[in-house]
């Protein structure tokens, strides 16, 4: 295969997304506006939730809770600035930004991504705190809040993973979200340990797992939108595999340039110039142009092509005056 798949969120997009084997991939650009609604839906509810979450988990003295509250106010800002890059990336591209604004979503994934890194700290550092030193936690109100965090961050994932799985932005969205539906199934548990069986321990060994889940799960999101800012080609190309077919066409003689690179996480830029046979007429040259870019397209999935052809042709033989052809011997009997 000439394109492999994008990476997986660590198993959270195997149950959210819908699989496809159609061998295209599919872009959420298509459908921005049910984007662009799923995004602030999910925002109004998060952040009604997210004040409510606060006050039960300091009422119940749950740190289990009280992360699971930060999540929810990261998880506002996230959506904020998501719902931010998506309306702005919408404008149309302009005479200083001619690719489009798109990026700006890449962006948004790269600062929820490092929000998500501090949070993930933060709860890590807490948690040994609470370890050294355990709090009363009172467990009625830990599972209150548990049940209804679990019930909406699944309607948050839900609503947002029904959008798209190629979309960076979102992408960084939905892991805010996942990582939230995670440490509210921990707080139910430990919320029925700590009911049961006086455990409360658990409610920081939970807490610590569920930031190190966090923390795994950023890193690659983080770095793959450093890979999209920073012009990497994607990992699902293989420059030396898009090299060789282009020199296997039969009119094609040098591959001076081939550059790839990412413009978002679903738009993919190929820049070439190629030297082809001099003696290739106006239609062989705009037939080679029209067959390079269809097959660059559907077998490597590359959207924007750009080709500069030139000609290939051996340097011309100079003539050479009949005095420089004899030898020096015969110049000076000749003079004589």
């Amino acid at each position: 295969m000439a394109v492999t798949g994008r990476n997986s969120w660590f198993g959270f997009d195997t149950f959210l997304m819908p699989s496809c084997f159609c061998g295209v991939q599919h872009s959420v650009s298509s459908n921005p506006d049910g984007k662009l609604q799923a995004v602030r839906t999910s925002l109004i509810v998060v952040t009604i939730f997210c004040l409510s979450q606060w006050v039960v988990g300091h009422w119940s003295g749950s740190l289990t809770l009280q992360v699971d509250a930060g999540h929810l106010f990261s998880d506002v800002f996230a959506l904020a600035l998501t719902l931010l890059a998506i309306a702005l990336a919408r404008r149309p591209a302009d005479d200083r930004a001619t690719f489009g604004h798109h990026r700006l979503e890449v962006i948004a994934a790269f600062l929820n991504g490092l929000s998500l890194l501090g949070i993930s700290i933060w709860i890590i550092y807490e948690s040994f705190s609470r370890w050294q030193i355990p709090q009363n936690i009172l467990s009625v109100p830990m599972l209150f809040g548990s049940i209804v965090g679990l019930l909406v961050n699944g309607f948050n994932l839900i609503t947002l993973s029904k959008s798209g799985r190629d979309d960076l932005n979102l992408r960084a969205v939905v892991l805010h979200i996942a990582s939230d539906f995670v440490g509210s199934v921990g707080a139910l548990i430990a919320g029925i340990s700590i009911h049961l069986w006086h455990c409360f321990w658990i409610d920081t060994c939970i807490a610590f797992m569920v930031a190190g889940l966090t923390l795994f799960s950023t890193i690659p999101l983080i770095k793959e939108s450093l890979d999209v800012l920073l012009q990497y080609a994607p990992k699902s190309v293989d420059l030396q595999e898009v090299h060789k077919f282009i020199a296997d066409f039969q009119d094609v003689k040098e591959v001076e340039t081939l550059q790839i690179w990412s413009l978002t996480r679903e738009t993919t830029v190929l820049c070439l110039k190629i030297q082809v046979k001099a003696d290739l007429d106006s239609s062989d040259r705009d037939h080679l142009l029209r067959q390079l870019k269809s097959k660059l397209i559907k077998n490597f999935q590359i959207q924007e092509v750009m080709i500069e052809i030139s000609s290939f042709s051996l340097p011309m033989s100079v003539e050479v005056h009949p005095i420089f052809k004899q030898s020096l011997i015969d110049q000076v009997l000749y003079s004589l």
